[in-house]
């Protein structure tokens, strides 16, 4: 079999990644408060040896599925409940998996009174406890303050916990928009931020990019597709004249 294959099926592999996350991407670009990610790829050298034909054979592998932290468009929306960050830091959820980190800030009140997101993750106090609303007629009056405090009625009820990590890149998804830590994040960190009220981030990813990316990165699968149809006509074509009976 020809060496050469390999490198060929290691690069349209890369390209498979590569086409997975984006159209993950794409299918989001209107999700508040998500944020793309983007593969990182380092270069194998296969047979690093010395003399003729050494280090010829170099093969594309995925490093790390890195988190793009750019921020998203921030639009107005003028609702109470409606709170977008800056640049950095996250919001600290309770799920069923355990604590949690979100950027979306598009906030809504529970049939249980408990301030949640959209996707209907528990928001966390300062004092990593849920924020309750002392009734369901409170729940039109709410409004957030640009420190995250929750006041009804010009009383607080609690204060949304906001935090950032040491290296918030490493951090891996658990759902559309909803992240969790790990060893290379470093544990969340209390952090003080102004929120900006009545409003909402977007997500950070261009639908009109990951369009062409898509188109790119098939056009790329096809490359490699074509050189590994061609190494095998060649392997066929080699053993053939092998096995071929002699005139």
């Amino acid at each position: 079999m020809t060496d050469g294959m390999w490198p060929a099926l290691s690069g349209a592999l890369a390209q498979q990644r590569m086409l997975d996350v984006t159209a993950n991407n794409v299918a989001n670009a209107s999700t508040p408060g998500y944020r793309g990610n983007a593969l990182v790829f380092r270069e194998v050298l296969s047979r690093a040896t010395t003399g003729a034909g050494a280090g010829q054979l170099r093969y594309a592998q995925v490093d790390a599925n890195a988190l793009d932290r750019s921020a998203g468009a921030v639009q107005t929306t003028g609702r109470s409940l409606d709170v977008a960050l800056p640049d950095k830091g996250f919001f600290a959820v309770q799920t069923p998996a355990g604590e949690r980190y979100t950027r979306s800030g598009q906030l809504r009140v529970g049939a249980d009174l408990v301030l949640r997101t959209a996707e209907g993750s528990t928001i966390l106090g300062v004092n990593r406890q849920p924020i309750q609303l002392p009734s369901a007629s409170a729940a039109d009056s709410a409004h957030i303050g640009d420190d995250g405090t929750v006041s009804v009625g010009g009383a607080s009820v609690g204060r949304l916990l906001m935090v950032d990590f040491a290296d918030p890149s490493a951090l891996e998804k658990d759902g559309p928009t909803v992240l969790r830590a790990t060893d290379r994040s470093g544990e969340a960190r209390q952090t003080e931020v102004t929120l900006m009220t009545g409003a909402l981030e977007g997500s950070n990813v261009s639908a009109v990019k990951g369009m062409i990316d898509l188109v790119t990165i098939t056009r790329a699968f096809d490359a490699c597709q074509r050189v590994l149809d061609g190494m095998r006509e060649a392997d066929k074509r080699g053993i053939a004249g092998v096995i071929a009976p002699r005139q």
